[in-house]
Order: structure tokens, then sequence, then C-alpha cells
């Protein structure tokens, strides 16, 4: 798995969660941009002007594609690596 082809993972959930959510189907967004990376995963992001006028914190949809299998974070994946990011390094098991 490469960027470019995480970024094309990214684009086919993206086009996925748009057919299922009705609502973003009407919104506008960006194209999918690259965000940032770690050891583990690519994060990409599209971005919508409308959902940030509305107010709406981010205003964007994020992916984050893993870098060993290319397949896409689930929102329980992401907060288990951030949880495992901050516990204390004596509670951490080695």
């Amino acid at each position: 798995m490469n960027k470019a082809l995480a970024l094309q993972k990214a684009e086919g959930e993206f086009q996925k969660i748009r057919l299922q959510e009705k609502k973003l189907a009407e919104v506008s967004f960006y194209p999918l941009r690259f965000k940032y990376e770690t050891e583990s995963f690519w994060v990409f992001s599209a971005a919508s002007p409308e959902l940030q006028e509305r107010g709406i914190v981010p205003g964007a949809i994020f992916f984050t594609i893993d870098k060993k299998d290319g397949h896409c974070w689930s929102n329980t994946e992401i907060e288990e690596y951030n949880l495992a990011k901050v516990v204390a390094p004596e509670l951490q098991i080695v």
C-alpha cells in the first residue's frame, strides 16, 4: 500500500458514504486531500464549505487508511489508537 492507493481507497469510501447518507449526497465537498500520516496510517479529508457555514464542526469527513493492509479504520480503531497513545507508560503492556 502506498499513499496514492490509499487516496483511491479513501475516494471509494467517500463515495459509499455519500450514497448511504442521502443528506450528504446533497452537500458539496472539496476534493479529498491528504492531511497527515503516522507510522500506521494516512489520513485524508473532504471539507465542505456548506457544513462549515452551518457551523458544523469539523465541517469535513475524514478517512484513515491503514498502511499495511489498506483498510479504512473504524471509529473504534481510531479511538483505541488514540487512547493507547495517552495511557501512562507504566500501565502499558510491553
